[in-house]
């Protein structure tokens, strides 16, 4: 939590110094809402022309934020985070938020093919994939439905080879061409020719 203030809020390491969790927690939680509601101005809401109304689904809220902290972190931060969660999360239980970070971190650092996520890639609707250089992460999104799969670009996943070959067949959005996207598509065509 004090790194995720440190790279969003601007607090510096000293100020959290001899305190103690649940005097952190409400400065977390406060940092966290209005970094997660805010939507900028170059969002797709503004790319489609469609003007953002007030409600929705939390659902859909839900994926935006997770969106918004990948492009934050980079990869150092996202080793730190789930090192700090997994440290946590062994005395206390998972509740909330908590749950929801915990089972994206998981997912991407451990995943566990038996998991129900990796047993429903039949049902799963491609709409686009996206590569995050800054954190070495790649993300699926689906269509009608706000779940994203982050995976690290080098990690090998639980993918089986019609989801792998609907990838290649969309283009990879990239922020620019780079080496590492290279990389990750011929990793995904090796994959594919391993099946």
């Amino acid at each position: 939590m004090i790194i995720y203030l440190k790279n969003q809020a601007g607090y510096k390491q000293s100020y959290f110094k001899g305190m103690k969790y649940k005097e952190i927690r409400p400065i977390f939680e406060k940092v966290w809402d209005q970094t997660h509601t805010f939507i900028p101005m170059d969002s797709e809401y503004k790319e489609k022309g469609i003007e953002k109304k007030s409600g929705g689904t939390r659902k859909k809220t839900l994926a935006r934020k997770r969106a918004a902290f990948l492009r934050r972190l980079d990869r150092e931060d996202l080793s730190t985070l789930y090192r700090l969660v997994q440290e946590r999360f062994q005395d206390y239980p998972l509740e909330g938020r908590d749950l929801l970070l915990w089972g994206d971190l998981r997912m991407i650092f451990d995943p566990d093919e038996k998991d129900d996520i990796w047993m429903n890639q039949l049902d799963w609707k491609l709409l686009k994939w996206k590569l995050h250089e800054n954190c070495r992460v790649h993300t699926l999104f689906m269509d009608g439905t706000p779940m994203q799969i982050n995976m690290l670009v080098e990690k090998k996943y639980p993918l089986i080879k019609d989801l792998l070959e609907k990838m290649l067949n969309l283009q990879l959005e990239a922020e620019e061409e780079s080496t590492m996207a290279f990389e990750l598509l011929k990793f995904i065509k090796s994959q594919i020719e391993e099946q």
